[in-house]
This record gives C-alpha cells, structure tokens and sequence, in this order.
C-alpha cells in the first residue's frame, strides 16, 4: 500500500473509514481500465474509477475491542484545538463533522480514537441538511448563538430529503410527506437498485452506482419538479449521478449565484426548479439565518463560502492490511497510515423524519451513513472543490 504521501490534510472530520476496496468482492465496474486493485492492501490513489457513483450504507464500526472491516466508520481522537471546549469524547468528534470549517487536521496517519460511541455523529451529519437536535439546540431555537444561526453550522444549499414543514411550530423540517396531497410531496434521492433488490455486494453494504432505473429516478424529478420550469429532467440525466443530479438543482435554482458553483451549460435563462418547497434549499430563506451563511462575510473572507456541506471528507485506511484494527489503545498507538480522503456525497439523513431529537437512529448497528463516492482526494489533486487543503 502507499503511505505517508499526504503530509497534512485539513478542515476534516475527525472520523475514518476503513478503505471499501479492501473488500475482495467490492462491485467494481467491468472492464475498468486499468483494472481495478482489491482485497487486503488495496491503493486508493489511482483508482478513483473504481469507486466514483457507487452508494454505500458506511456503518458505524464496533470501537472499543471490536474490529473495524472494509466500508465501516470510526471516530479519531478530537482536534486538541477543540477538547478544551467539547472534551476528548464523541461530543468533540460531533463537533467537527457538523462544522463547516472544523479546526482539524490529518497527517499522514491516524489514530482511532478509543470506545465505541458513534451516537452523536448522527444529529452532526443532520446539521448538514438543516436539520437541529441534541447538542446542536434544535431548529426551534432562536438564541442568537444557537448553532442554526451560526455561519460555521450553516446547511448545505440544497438539502432536499424528502421531508416536509412540521405542523407543530418550530420543528421544522421533521416529517414525512403525504403522498395523498399533491402539494406536499418531495422526494429523497433513490438508493442504488441493488439496496431494494437485497442484491448488493459486501453483504448489501456496497451498491454497484446504478440507481436509473426509469422509475424511481423519474419519480425523483417529477415529484421535486414535475410542476417546475423545468418539468423534465435534463437530457443526459440518465448518465448522471446524484452528485451531478444535486449540483445541477443548486445551478439551475440559483442562476449560477451559488457560491463555487458554476452556471448549468446551457445557462437556464431564468427557470426556477422549485414552487415554495422551503425545505429543499435553504439561501435566501430569512427565516433561516444558517442557510444564509454561505454569504457571511467571515466565511466569505477566509476562503470558505465554497465549501460543500453534503459532501463529507474522511481519511481512509486499510483496515485488513493493519488489522485486526479497533478502538483499544494498545491496538495502534502509533496511528495507522492514511491511504487517502474519500470524498462522499451524503445522499440522505442520517435519521428518518418524525424520530425525537437526540433519538435518531438508536442502537450501535442504526448510526449508519448513506453516501454517494464522489472521488479521491490526494497529492495530486491540490485543492480539490475546495474543501481540503494538501500541506507539504
């Protein structure tokens, strides 16, 4: 395997995840060129190509003396910059997954952080889709320090999940539609086909990217907007992923305004893709002081602005190779090399709508994220979106 060629990565999460290609029967796609590297000491730097599009369900991995395999999650130990505030725990870890700009580096090995409480990254990655609890303060909240006013908690621009306005005041987007009322529809992304057909690789944690399959990503456009400017979806739609999907919505929405995103090629000449549906996208909204971040001035004036909240960093290491790794201290005391930083884009919550603050997925197995793999991040490819600055 390659070690040590980052030497600092910064402005990550402190989380981790055990390299997917480690997998022997990962879904790689057939007849990739070159072909793709897997099994026990996978590279992750020239093979982008294998994982780019493919979902995966990245479960929370056991901590403590449990082992971590291919495609699990863990936690790093918190930033020092950051434990004087929020302690050595999850809390800390939390912490820098729900912020935008996270004190927090990376370099070139990293050490797991000790115990198995995965718990809190739940209600962090839900800040990135507008949504508040537990030791975020919750949407209800209106204190002016409260996380949801605060530019460095501020949700991603487009946050569509399917969920719609509570009827109870102050919850804000926590329920689920009703399908019977044609104006109180919107939908998730879909998952990959494999996810409904019980088919996918890595036992049904690892799909295979093709999520058209002429229904459900049809319903998809025609439920969020069918009654639109643009009631059908764009030409090469089936050729894209949800990532293309999800950038394309914030184009075409905003008129090329969002910051870091560019205009849609054919520009749009005005067309909007939502009739109202507040909790789809968050700029602009003087209701909600946090989606109105991405223009504050701090974040503006350092660099940060660009910065896309659905899209969550980690650092990822070969699990099998420097296995069996777990949480013990004793296990890696001296950290374990890092392959690179997979760049995935969350396709969905980390909870379902109408689940109390502080309850969402209850239980160690239930702490699961859903993401999309957009690409690598490496020495190569320096200041990549943005979102990771490479030191050397």
């Amino acid at each position: 395997s390659i070690a040590g060629y980052i030497a600092v990565v910064c402005r990550v999460p402190a989380m981790f995840m055990c390299n997917p290609l480690e997998e022997p029967g990962f879904p790689t796609p057939l007849g990739a060129d070159p072909p793709c590297i897997t099994g026990k000491n996978a590279p992750l730097v020239g093979q982008e190509h294998c994982l780019k599009g493919r979902q995966m369900l990245i479960k929370s991995g056991q901590g403590g003396g449990g082992q971590y395999f291919p495609g699990e999650f863990g936690l790093l130990r918190c930033p020092e910059a950051m434990q004087a505030e929020f302690g050595k725990g999850a809390k800390c870890a939390a912490e820098s997954v729900a912020q935008v700009a996270p004190p927090n580096c990376v370099a070139g090995r990293a050490f797991v952080k000790t115990g198995s409480n995965t718990g809190p990254i739940t209600s962090a990655i839900n800040v990135r889709f507008d949504h508040y609890s537990a030791q975020f303060g919750g949407n209800k909240s209106n204190k002016p320090d409260a996380p949801r006013n605060d530019p460095n908690y501020a949700p991603a621009l487009n946050v569509t999940k399917g969920w719609k306005e509570s009827s109870k005041p102050g919850k804000g987007c926590s329920e689920p539609p009703d399908p019977s009322n044609p104006l109180d529809v919107t939908a998730p992304l879909p998952r990959d086909t494999c996810f409904d057909t019980g088919t996918c690789a890595g036992g049904g944690r690892f799909g295979d990217g093709d999520w058209h399959d002429g229904v459900r990503d049809i319903e998809y456009w025609e439920t969020n907007h069918g009654n639109s400017d643009m009631p059908d979806p764009p030409a090469n739609y089936t050729q894209m992923t949800r990532y293309d999907v999800y950038r394309f919505e914030i184009a075409t929405e905003m008129n090329g305004t969002a910051p870091g995103i560019p205009e849609p090629d054919p520009a749009p000449g005005g067309p909007t893709l939502e009739e109202g549906k507040a909790c789809n996208y968050t700029a602009g909204d003087p209701n909600n002081p946090a989606g109105g971040g991405f223009t504050d001035p701090a974040l503006a004036s350092s660099g940060l602005a660009s910065i896309d909240r659905r899209l969550l960093n980690l650092a990822a290491v070969n699990c099998v190779e420097h296995g069996p790794l777990h949480g013990a201290s004793s296990n890696n005391p001296n950290g374990v090399p890092i392959e690179g930083v997979v760049e995935i884009f969350l396709t969905e919550p980390a909870s379902v709508p109408g689940e109390k603050a502080g309850e969402e997925k209850a239980g160690n197995d239930k702490h699961n994220i859903w993401g999309e793999i957009v690409g690598i991040v490496d020495s190569e490819n320096e200041g990549h979106r943005d979102i990771v600055q490479l030191y050397r």
